[in-house]
């Protein structure tokens, strides 16, 4: 009964959110400088595509009733590490696969220390974020450090003006991932599959619906718990890669991902998944992030609208799955 009420909720929430983004677009094309439809959900699309695997990476966590709150720093640590490995010479394959090590073992401890040691997730991974971002201006320190001593070598003198580049470059971005829109798109079919029909989807949900439910059926809680963490970390690698190889042409910020992890949560909220777990909804936390960035490419066509809208609008709908959530609680 729990679970069919909520899944007609979720099944009337992705059509509200598909016609949501639909009066979005249209919205742009009608009174913003949009030359089409097809032009607006193009831009909108591509800008939503990196952004799809950082909500999925807060969806998986959630869904197993956990929270991850080191997705912005690992999606910023992952773009300062691959600059750190270019500007010191490691060919483009051993960067990909270091930072992806990276990611693993981040996943990893983090997920380890939440589990095993039965620390706050949300205390845990807010420390967990603020290291990465610290780490991440140590890395832009040091390599601003290494371009003034090139330059005062090669310039002889202390009037040598110091540059620091961000961006990564050709060679280290492949082709393959400056096209986001078919990973994005893999990764959400992949998860609704992994979701309804593998064994590791159902009990992923089960331990999120009823944690000790699940440990006297035999299920390995901390094993899934830790495995939950564990893919947040890669996706956050992969939404790094994806920005910084395409969106971003090779730039990239040690403070990229502020607020990112933020963004990620409300989207998978809106989408349908429990901020206390059970529900995994992946199309809809993709189609909540399509709905803030066509708010976003809303305000940038139009003069008519202003930033306000996005914020009110995610806010008035975040509310409203909260009082609906509470409802549907109650009533079951």
């Amino acid at each position: 009964m729990r679970v069919s009420g909520y899944a007609g909720i979720a099944g009337w929430r992705l059509l509200l959110l598909s016609v949501m983004v639909g009066a979005a677009i249209a919205a742009a094309t009608t009174i913003g400088e949009s030359r089409s439809a097809a032009d607006s959900l193009s831009v909108v699309v591509a800008s939503a595509a990196p952004l799809v695997l950082i909500t999925l990476a807060a969806t998986i966590v959630l869904s197993v009733g956990d929270l991850d709150l080191s997705i912005g720093g690992g999606y910023t640590f992952y773009g300062m590490a691959l600059l750190a490995l270019a500007s010191l010479g490691v060919s483009a394959p051993a960067a990909y696969v270091s930072c992806f090590a990276l990611a693993v073992a981040i996943g990893i401890v983090q997920g380890q220390m939440i589990v095993r040691r039965r620390l706050s997730p949300l205390v845990t991974t807010l420390a967990t974020a603020t290291i990465l971002f610290g780490v991440s201006l140590l890395i832009e320190h040091w390599m601003r450090l290494r371009a003034e001593g090139l330059v005062a070598v090669g310039q002889g003198g202390a009037a040598a003006i110091p540059v620091i580049s961000r961006t990564l470059p050709e060679s280290y971005r492949p082709i393959i991932l400056r096209y986001a829109i078919p990973w994005a798109l893999s990764a959400i079919i992949l998860l609704e599959y992994w979701r309804r029909r593998t064994l590791w989807g159902l009990q992923h949900v089960a331990v999120g619906w009823n944690r000790a439910a699940a440990q006297l059926a035999g299920l390995p809680s901390a094993a899934i718990r830790t495995r939950a963490f564990l893919m947040s970390s890669i996706l956050s690698f992969g939404s790094a890669a994806l920005v910084i190889s395409g969106f971003q042409r090779g730039g990239w910020d040690p403070r990229a991902g502020a607020g990112l992890e933020l963004i990620a949560i409300m989207c998978a909220v809106i989408g349908g998944t429990r901020i206390g777990g059970g529900t995994i909804e992946p199309m809809g936390a993709a189609l909540a992030i399509l709905l803030w960035e066509a708010l976003a490419h809303l305000q940038y066509v139009s003069p008519l609208v202003g930033p306000e809208t996005q914020q009110l609008v995610i806010g008035a709908l975040l509310l409203a799955v909260a009082i609906v959530g509470a409802r549907s609680t109650a009533s079951n």
